[in-house]
């Protein structure tokens, strides 16, 4: 992978960065994940997120920041919560260590189901808490409620792809939509 930093503007610095999926160098903020330690069925922080940050300024670019401002700070995204569909991508190795465990696609989709779950609180905070689709079994009156990020357990999908490495995402979908799936025949030259 080739990368350098180039100073843009005083305090800012940027990776030019090639990217063989776009075949095109792109301009990135330095970024990394967190430093972890796997733990059966998850990876528990070694760091915090500034350290990340640092870690991350000074490996790519060589450089160390003298002041650190946030700029920005993510939440899930709630349009995903209630009756849209999800997707659950796993790396090959993700996916062997879950298949390794005896666990199946539905197995998964079951256990994401019951413990991927939002506190009522906390989505009465969004705009998707007036959508007014939610399960009739969530108390919306109580704060400390939970409730799953789909309507089933088969709105969750999962697929494998990528190469080497322990890299999954989670992909939520825009607003309470269902994802349109067809057949993609291999033309007949």
């Amino acid at each position: 992978m080739r990368h350098r930093a180039v100073p843009r503007r005083r305090s800012n610095r940027l990776l030019r960065q090639y990217r063989e999926s776009l075949d095109s160098d792109l301009w990135e903020l330095p970024a990394g994940t967190l430093a972890g330690r796997e733990e059966p069925g998850r990876v528990v922080p070694t760091e915090t997120p500034a350290a990340c940050a640092a870690r991350e300024l000074r490996e790519e670019t060589g450089y160390d920041a003298a002041r650190w401002d946030k700029v920005a700070e993510l939440a899930d995204n709630a349009g995903s919560v209630i009756r849209g569909d999800v997707l659950v991508v796993f790396g090959p190795e993700h996916a062997h260590t879950i298949a390794a465990g005896g666990f199946s696609k539905r197995d998964v989709q079951r256990f994401l189901f019951e413990h991927a779950r939002n506190k009522v609180g906390i989505l009465k905070l969004r705009a998707m808490y007036k959508a007014g689709n939610w399960p009739d079994w969530v108390d919306r009156d109580d704060d400390e409620a939970l409730c799953p990020i789909v309507g089933a357990p088969e709105d969750i999908h999962i697929v494998v792809t990528g190469g080497p490495g322990k890299h999954s995402a989670f992909i939520p979908t825009f607003g309470t939509s269902k994802s349109v799936t067809r057949r993609i025949e291999p033309s007949r030259r």
